[in-house]
């Protein structure tokens, strides 16, 4: 019974709570109509409630399906402030309208809450992201901005990286804090905006740092050259060791113009580390780029970029090998030299020349042996200059190499050689001519013989007296007169031996010569040519002997009486009576028996000009044998006055009638006055 009371008080109870919660009025928030819902969110501000009751309705509204009650329900927070409306502010960040999400932002940064507004930070509209960026800009302190700053670089909005850009580079300036800047600034590597690259490139370079570089330097790959060449610039005007290795990155850089401003900068720098990336622009494949390089090196003009211009003699280009010689040439250390001579073995004939040029301009005993190689180089005209550049060194050394082109195959070459050495003169080539006599070629035997005369030295008459055995009478002829112009007793003993030569020309040409040294060893020399088997060179030494010869010439002058050829012997005889001795008339003494009249009246008229007494007998045995010259005989005899010729005279006295006897008479009376 208790239990079923306690029910039915239960249950009235209850209907009662019902009733009445059913005759209590509706709460508009809830309101199906969302006009009577707006109007009731924009009377909260105003209400009696407490703040917090406030703020909890609102918050309900904030999730309203209707954009103008949720929008009416943030104007509300922001109308109420406070930190408690924060909670309901930040949930509103995440609604669905930008309108909405903004006045949340608006109220959040009112009330300072920055935790709240990096939140923002990471919103699909941009205006948003602006205000939330520009805000923390403003409210933070320089360091703790920058972080968001660099975010806002890489914003996908122009406008808030244009915003991040240019406020992080005022950052920049009040803040110690460089290096961060730089990093965040750095970020626009990756920007759409070219402008913004350039701006960001600029405010970096604002910075002395060594980030500052790096970061820099990154541009330096971008793929838009007007960065890249901003960047470029940047760290070209820094000109430090640090941008080195930025600014040879360029070197390989699409565009010529951006790849010649690199190797500028690096020169401006001239450290051996920009050196070296200069010379790996020696092996880009536009030809530009490595003369530009070339001549870069070239300016430095130092040992150190010897190796680098060396390697540009193998360029594809022969503009630019030429090039590289000159400036090896410039240089002109032992190694650049070394270079120069590399080039004696290039394909292009060209390049062979300007190095053999340029090796030939130094004319230094450290070129001898690269001018030597040239010496067998296939072009002609390179073996001749060679030779010349050796000739103008002049040196034992370069001399000995002259000489080695007496063996080349080429005629050409070969001549080149003689005349270089011939034209050096001195004994120290005499050996080299000598080799050159015995050429196959029969002017360059006869240039070597010419050579060899104005050296006029020992040996060199030694080499002349050699080719008077060669086998071409040319060549033997061409000796001779070379001795000949020497001119002294040196070269009567090889002048002699060519009077034994199997051709009458060259030994009448001897014969010349020695009658032009006109000494007495030469014209006893000559004197031996009497018996020579041609009888124009007998009588020609017979008429030498006749004008210039002296007693020592009697012996060959007496053999010379016993000629085949009448003439010879006469004059033989007249040479002998010009020389006037005793012993001169005793051999012309045979010619008182020749066969011809005229011999034996040359001898008669020169025997009785020169009146030797012993003289006599052989005359007078002439007067009593010879009949058609008694006369001449017995004047001959009265002439020399000896009284050996009485018995003579009167012997064929009794035998003689008119003029022969007027003549023996005359003769008689002389000699016995």
């Amino acid at each position: 019974m208790i239990k079923k009371t306690i029910i039915l008080l239960l249950v009235a109870l209850f209907t009662g709570i019902l009733s009445a919660a059913a005759q209590a009025p509706a709460d508009p928030l809830f309101s199906d109509r969302w006009r009577d819902r707006l109007e009731a969110v924009e009377a909260i501000p105003g209400s009696a409630a407490e703040e917090q009751e406030k703020i909890n309705r609102l918050r309900v509204a904030v999730t309203d399906e209707r954009k103008e009650v949720r929008l009416a329900a943030i104007n509300s927070l922001n109308r109420i402030g406070g930190d408690e409306t924060a909670g309901a502010l930040l949930e509103a960040l995440a609604d669905n309208e930008p309108e909405i999400r903004i006045r949340a932002l608006r109220g959040l940064i009112t009330l300072g809450h920055t935790e709240s507004v990096e939140m923002a930070f990471s919103d699909s509209d941009e205006s948003i992201r602006f205000e939330a960026l520009k805000y923390l800009s403003d409210v933070l302190p320089s360091e703790d901005s920058i972080e968001y700053l660099g975010k806002g670089i890489t914003d996908r909005s122009g406008k808030v990286r244009d915003f991040a850009v240019n406020t992080i580079f005022e950052k920049a300036v009040s803040t110690p804090a460089a290096s961060r800047v730089t990093l965040k600034l750095g970020e626009a590597f990756s920007v759409a905006e070219h402008n913004l690259r350039l701006n960001a490139i600029d405010y970096i370079d604002v910075i002395d740092s060594p980030e500052a570089v790096r970061e820099i330097g990154r541009f330096i790959d971008h793929s838009d050259e007007r960065t890249r060449e901003k960047a470029l610039r940047s760290l070209g005007e820094r000109g430090t060791e640090d941008t080195v290795l930025y600014i040879g990155k360029a070197i390989d850089d699409p565009s010529r113009h951006l790849r010649m401003k690199a190797i500028d900068y690096l020169f401006e720098i001239s450290s051996d580390s920009a050196i070296e990336f200069i010379a790996a622009a020696l092996n880009h494949s536009d030809r530009e780029t490595r003369m530009h390089a070339l001549v870069t090196l070239g300016r430095d003009g130092k040992e150190r970029v010897v190796i680098p211009i060396g390697r540009a003699l193998e360029d594809s280009q022969r503009d630019i090998r030429l090039k590289a010689i000159k400036y090896l040439f410039d240089i002109s250390t032992d190694s650049a030299i070394r270079q120069i001579a590399a080039a004696l073995d290039s394909d292009d004939r060209h390049t062979r020349t300007e190095a053999l040029e340029a090796l030939g301009r130094d004319l230094t005993a450290r070129v001898v042996a690269s001018l030597a190689r040239a010496l067998e180089d296939s072009l002609r005209d390179l073996r001749l200059k060679a030779i010349h550049y050796l000739f103008r060194i002049s040196s034992d050394a370069a001399l000995n190499h002259i000489a080695g082109a007496l063996e080349h195959p080429d005629r050409h070459t070969r001549m080149a050689a003689v005349e270089a050495l011939g034209r050096t003169g001195g004994d120290r080539v005499v050996v080299h001519l000598g080799s050159a006599v015995e050429d196959s070629r029969r002017e360059i035997r006869i240039q070597a013989i010419d050579f060899l005369t104005p050296i006029a030295s020992a040996a060199a008459i030694r080499q002349l007296d050699v080719a008077l055995a060669h086998n071409d009478r040319h060549t033997r002829m061409a000796a001779v007169e070379a001795l000949g112009r020497i001119g002294d007793d040196r070269v009567v003993p090889a002048l002699s031996r060519a009077l034994a030569d199997d051709r009458s020309d060259i030994r009448m040409r001897s014969l010349e010569m020695l009658d032009s040294i006109s000494t007495p060893e030469s014209i006893k020399a000559l004197a031996w040519a009497v018996g020579d088997p041609d009888r124009n060179i007998r009588e020609k030494t017979v008429r030498i002997l006749a004008v210039k010869g002296g007693e020592d010439v009697i012996e060959e002058l007496g053999a010379a009486v016993s000629d085949r050829r009448v003439l010879i012997r006469w004059k033989a005889v007249y040479a002998l009576g010009a020389i006037g001795t005793e012993a001169a008339a005793i051999r012309i003494h045979p010619a008182l028996r020749d066969s011809d009249r005229r011999v034996r009246y040359a001898a008669l008229d020169c025997l009785g000009s020169m009146g030797h007494e012993t003289s006599a007998d052989p005359v007078g045995e002439l007067l009593r044998r010879d009949r058609r010259l008694r006369i001449e005989a017995a004047q001959t005899l009265g002439k020399i006055g000896s009284r050996n010729g009485l018995k003579y005279l009167l012997e064929v006295l009794p035998h003689v009638r008119g003029y022969q006897l007027e003549a023996v008479e005359k003769a008689i009376e002389a000699i016995s006055r």
